[in-house]
């Protein structure tokens, strides 16, 4: 310890002068920037991102709802948490949102066959195990198997906030490896405002623009909305398009179709009223989406392509809120929703059959789902205690149809048409009370009952003949938590968490249906939840140059949900230890920050009785990535702002063994980038102009992260965005 204070010492004479307010309050913000480790900072998969202006001077004071679902500031809160904002996040042009949280330490993003087909895993958890809401509401997905997609445009998103680590206690199934919580804009601080923003990116030749207006009235009535819109090609590797142009090898007059392209549009409106100690509002979202799948075509004996020409989701919901009722009473929530979810997804495959000739295998599906939900809570004081209690419920509905052809030459045309009809109804009451120890010290506990009915109302599909039609399943979870400020600079947390999840519709009784002349997957009614038990410690370091944070965490899941060559079937689990280190280095006097986040983790997969391997650490997730660099502001002489950040992402070999013994694998790699943000300023009255872009993969490094598509080669990115 005495190292570190004369290092910090022979660094502080060096570089940590006193500046000027202005440079300082600047150098504040460069550091922060630097920052991807919980609650406050993240950083998407372009450019740098940074949390609101607003916590300039107070870097850990800026607040969060998601992990304590009340307001709290970083140093208050015992899990760990990131967040980032709407306006980094439209500066780097994803083609998925989800984009923007790659570089969080413990967080990871699959591109599952199509650049926009994104979806998230926390702590080496499937993301079908991270639970994801929009204003507190989940997403549900019942019938995605790859875990839930956000299904939201940029335009609309005020910040997105991530717990990482079982959250089952606050928000119920789903969130064993974690929470992502997509808030959206409401009214803003004026009669009228909005922002326009265009972007280029060249590695897919995309194109994305957003627009969005919004309004607080001196009556109290709010009011914002927004239209969104992109178009994205195939992706540009080192090497070649990821594209399926071309042919069917096997019938040269068939046209493929797919790829790596994906478009997306979307509308949102919303409407309030914020009076002293009420609000409420009413919020309509559409956001509809297509997908080219890349299937890498074929070979010699048979080719493929798939494609989702619909994806799409529609919403609205309603809150109303009052705050400060009496001394005790202190918050009353009210909040309902109605989400309406549209999936096709088309299959076609080729077959050479010697002796015969091209035979064909086509599939059509197409799922609808309709979910309601109401979320209540209240709040109160008593003493030193702050005392949260709520009750949720939601109900899904899924109606689907599932068409599949075969032609074989010289064999008669097979064809089947099957509908199918599931619900599902959750209800869970959660308690959790903060208790405040002394100035420095809190202690936070909490616990969940949950309870999940469901019923399979019927079906043509003879596979389905006969399953049990009805499942029950509940659940306790814990959690239970401490943190406390040593000093000025120093504050320590420890937490432990349940997690849960119980299984979804196709889990439980509608399977997976057969492709071409492959066997069907049945449900499995009977099937145990999935469990995790999670203990963690973390801290934070913050003085006038260092920004230093910390976890490490050690996770114990069960009865994970998997398949066998027939049906589902829950199996071992899997045991992840893991650290999480981000560090920070604000050199005022030159306006530079040098900054390292990365993590490690280790996680053994237990197949139980499914294969012949049993226990492997060959777990598909990466031991170690990081993201370093430097980055550079300075304010010019007209008083504009310049960013620059070189940077370098690397990612450790990846291997995945799995329960046949087959293995799979990715190289290690690393890239080095360039970003730059140019702030003009105001340009006209009342309208502010920002420039971004950047030089990615710089040297234009052949890679391919495990689990995703082949990296894009070198490429730039542009854009501009007007505020007013």
């Amino acid at each position: 310890m005495e190292a570190f204070v004369v290092m910090y010492e022979l660094a502080s004479m060096k570089f940590c002068h006193t500046l000027a307010p202005d440079s300082k309050a600047l150098a504040a913000l460069f550091a922060l920037q630097t920052l991807s480790t919980p609650f406050l900072w993240a950083e998407e998969s372009r450019s740098s991102v940074t949390p609101d202006s607003s916590s300039v001077d107070g870097r850990l004071d800026e607040l969060s709802i998601t992990a304590a679902r009340a307001k709290r500031s970083k140093k208050e809160i015992s899990l760990s948490t990131a967040s980032v904002s709407g306006d980094d996040i439209q500066a780097s042009t994803p083609q998925s949102i989800l984009d923007s949280l790659r570089d969080i330490p413990g967080v990871s993003i699959s591109a599952n066959g199509s650049n926009g087909l994104k979806s998230v895993r926390i702590r080496g958890e499937a993301s079908r195990r991270t639970l994801i809401l929009v204003d507190g509401q989940p997403m549900s997905q019942q019938k995605s198997m790859t875990g839930g997609m956000a299904l939201i445009g940029l335009s609309q998103i005020d910040r997105i906030e991530v717990v990482k680590g079982p959250a089952s206690v606050l928000y119920g199934s789903e969130a064993i490896g974690g929470v992502v919580n997509i808030i959206t804009k409401k009214g803003g601080d004026s009669p009228f405002g909005g922002s326009l923003n265009w972007s280029y990116d060249s590695s897919n030749n995309g194109f994305r623009q957003d627009y969005e207006i919004h309004g607080s009235l001196d009556n109290g009535f709010e009011y914002n909305f927004s239209y969104g819109k992109s178009d994205f090609d195939d992706r540009e590797t080192a090497t070649r398009t990821l594209d399926n142009d071309g042919y069917m090898l096997l019938n040269p007059t068939k046209k493929r179709v797919g790829g790596t392209g994906s478009n997306s549009e979307e509308y949102s409106a919303y409407f309030g009223y914020k009076k002293e100690n009420m609000h409420l509002g009413i919020r309509y979202n559409y956001f509809d989406s297509a997908y080219e799948i890349f299937t890498n075509r074929g070979g010699p004996t048979s080719d493929m392509m798939m494609d989702i020409p619909n994806n799409e989701r529609e919403s609205i919901s309603g809150f109303f809120e009052l705050t400060d009722i009496t001394e005790a009473f202190k918050k009353v929530r009210l909040d309902v929703y109605r989400n309406a979810n549209q999936r096709e997804f088309d299959i076609i495959n080729q077959m050479n059959f010697v002796p015969f000739p091209v035979g064909e295998f086509g599939i059509h599906i197409h799922n609808e789902q309709l979910t309601h939900g109401v979320d209540f809570q209240t709040d109160w004081e008593f003493g030193k205690h702050h005392l949260i209690v709520g009750v949720v419920g939601n109900h899904d509905d899924i109606d689907g149809t599932t068409k599949d052809r075969t032609v074989l030459p010289g064999l008669p045309f097979a064809s089947y048409h099957y509908d199918y009809d599931a619900e599902m109804a959750t209800g869970a009451v959660f308690l959790q009370d903060e208790w405040l120890i002394n100035d420095a010290t809190r202690v936070i506990g909490g616990m969940r009952y949950t309870y999940v009915k469901s019923k399979f109302n019927g079906s043509n599909d003879p596979t389905l003949a006969g399953i049990k039609e009805k499942s029950s399943d509940d659940n306790l979870a814990f959690s239970l938590g401490a943190v406390h400020e040593l000093n000025a600079q120093w504050t320590l947390r420890a937490n432990y968490s349940q997690g849960y999840r119980h299984a979804n519709l196709v889990e439980l009784y509608t399977g997976v249906p057969p492709r071409g002349m492959g066997a069907p997957i049945a449900g499995n009614p009977d099937l145990d939840p999935e469990t995790s038990h999670n203990f963690e410690v973390g801290g934070i370091y913050e003085d006038d140059c260092w920004i230093t944070e910390f976890a490490v965490f050690y996770t114990m899941a069960e009865d994970y949900i998997t398949t066998n060559a027939t049906q589902f079937i829950n199996v071992g689990g899997a045991d992840t230890l893991g650290g999480e280190l981000s560090v920070a280095y604000k050199i005022a006097d030159f306006g530079l920050t040098p900054y390292v986040s990365a993590t490690v983790l280790h996680r053994e997969l237990d197949y139980g009785n499914l294969g012949s391997v049993g226990k492997t650490s060959d777990s598909g997730v990466a031991p170690f990535s990081a993201r370093y660099g430097v980055r550079y502001e300075t304010v010019l002489k007209n008083s504009d702002q310049l960013n620059i950040d070189i940077f370098a992402r690397s990612t450790a070999k990846v291997e995945r063994e799995y329960a046949d013994g087959s293995k799979d694998s990715s190289d290690s790699w690393t890239t080095v980038n360039l970003d730059v943000r140019y702030n003009m300023g105001e340009v006209f009255s009342r309208v502010s102009m920002e420039v971004f872009g950047g030089v990615y993969n710089v040297f234009g490094e052949d890679y391919t992260p495990f689990d995703e598509l082949q990296g894009a080669g070198r490429y730039a990115v542009i854009g501009m965005k007007l505020n007013f």
